[in-house]
């Protein structure tokens, strides 16, 4: 599978009120989510080619940064 960046969209990229209400539910459930760019029929029925890269590279981040 070819590897993704971040849409310009992407909820853990851009600051604002939907995208902090998608990353407080995905992160107190720690679950994963699809791209909301990418169409799909469901944000939370998370498909592998669809997921959203975003929330695993700022993992990848916070993890250097502990």
């Amino acid at each position: 599978m070819k590897k993704r960046k971040t849409c310009k969209e992407c909820p853990w990229v851009v600051d604002n009120y939907h995208n902090r209400g998608i990353r407080k539910f995905s992160n107190r459930l720690n679950i994963e989510h699809n791209c909301h760019m990418i169409k799909s029929d469901d944000l939370w029925n998370v498909k592998k080619e669809c997921v959203c890269v975003g929330k695993n590279k700022l993992n990848i981040k916070t993890e250097v940064k502990l």
